[in-house]
């Protein structure tokens, strides 16, 4: 065990291994401050997504599902994010918590029509949850 140690030892440069500290720090910094600028007021069409906010429409929206998890109803849009090349592409859910069935019914029939008009919707992410939802259109209202 111990050669094992010491072969793996001799194997990662001193160099590498003081540099992945600041290296680190200098990534959160920028992911920081991308995520202040995005917190600003946006404008149409928004031009980029981030790991909490993401703007898509339809063509990365294949599907709009109700559902209940743990007593709380979610609005759920199952998004995909393209590869290099399309059969490449991963599908994933994002949940958005609504109130009652019919508050849920009356944002996903909202939702819907605003995508099949083309326009671009942002979303506010906490992980997979949906915080908020942001309907663009070039009027700006």
């Amino acid at each position: 065990m111990r050669a094992l140690l010491q072969s793996f030892h001799y194997r990662v440069s001193p160099f590498a291994s003081v540099l992945w500290a600041p290296i680190l720090l200098i990534l959160i910094a920028v992911l920081t401050i991308h995520n202040v600028q995005l917190s600003a007021e946006e404008v149409y069409p928004h031009t980029g997504s981030s790991l909490f906010f993401r703007v898509t429409n339809r063509k990365y929206i294949s599907h709009l599902v109700f559902e209940s998890i743990d007593r709380q109803n979610y609005i759920t849009l199952i998004t995909t994010h393209a590869g290099v090349w399309a059969f490449q592409s991963r599908s994933h859910a994002l949940h958005y918590p609504c109130g009652s069935a019919t508050e849920c019914l009356a944002e996903m029939r909202r939702l819907n029509d605003f995508l099949d008009s083309g326009w671009n919707i942002g979303l506010r992410l906490n992980g997979s949850i949906i915080t908020e939802i942001i309907y663009y259109d070039p009027d700006g209202s």
